[in-house]
């Protein structure tokens, strides 16, 4: 993966086992946090945000599928075991498209055909200038890498930072205690009620970054704001 922002993609920072979050709350967070494999060279998460009708909307890293063919292969979405942990694999979704990209912010909003039967966890965005205002505060990650259930992590976030491109295109990002792990890139970050308030793009210098819902929801307001705000028909 690419990621051209100052901090360094989410690639090989492991970091210690946290205690996980509530057991209700992390189940549905899951739920909702797909393993995304792309073009068959490289993994990410993401996470659903939304569904009209026959369709998913979901949230993941723009690095992620940075490349000439963004189509995404598949979602595998994985199903409970005792204890509230993902065991393995319950349905895959296949034939992801690219709806909005957002390289300087690096998050990208796709779409991908579910069957009108088939159930989906939803984790809905935060509406604008709901999410927390004072620092540290906590928050929940989820995410996981091929051949690894997602999982979810308590997380500490330290404030918020302005990252500088290559290009210099800036963008708001959280900062968090701690790095990511391999394969976390695009998962979601999430607040006490389980609504989306950043999606994991990087690390730099054992901090994890997380995109900025203000990002999220300028990018999104236009033509997607039911993402947060509901139908209104």
């Amino acid at each position: 993966m690419n990621c051209s922002l100052i901090f360094a993609a989410l690639i090989g920072c492991q970091v210690p086992d946290v205690a996980a979050p509530d057991p209700a709350l992390a189940k549905r967070i899951l739920a909702a946090t797909p393993w995304m494999r792309v073009a068959e060279r490289s993994s990410a998460s993401a996470v659903v945000v939304g569904r009209r009708k026959d369709d998913l909307y979901v949230l993941t890293a723009d690095h992620a599928i940075d490349g000439p063919d963004t189509t995404v292969l598949a979602f595998e979405f994985f199903e409970d075991a005792e204890g509230g942990k993902p065991a393995k694999p319950a349905f895959v979704l296949e034939g992801a498209v690219a709806v909005i990209r957002r390289p300087a912010a690096d998050f990208a909003l796709l779409k991908v055909a579910v069957p009108a039967d088939r159930e989906v966890a939803i984790l809905k965005l935060a509406p604008p200038g709901t999410h927390p205002k004072r620092f540290p505060f906590a928050g929940i990650s989820a995410g996981g890498s091929r051949g690894d259930p997602p999982s979810c992590e308590d997380e500490s976030i330290l404030g918020k930072r302005l990252a500088v491109r290559r290009d210099e295109e800036v963008a708001f990002f959280w900062r968090a205690e701690k790095a990511q792990a391999r394969g976390r890139s695009g998962g979601p970050l999430v607040d006490a009620e389980g609504r989306v308030i950043g999606i994991a793009a990087a690390t730099s210098l054992g901090k994890g970054y997380y995109v900025h819902p203000s990002e999220i929801h300028a990018a999104l307001k236009a033509e997607h704001e039911w993402l947060w705000a509901g139908d209104k028909k």
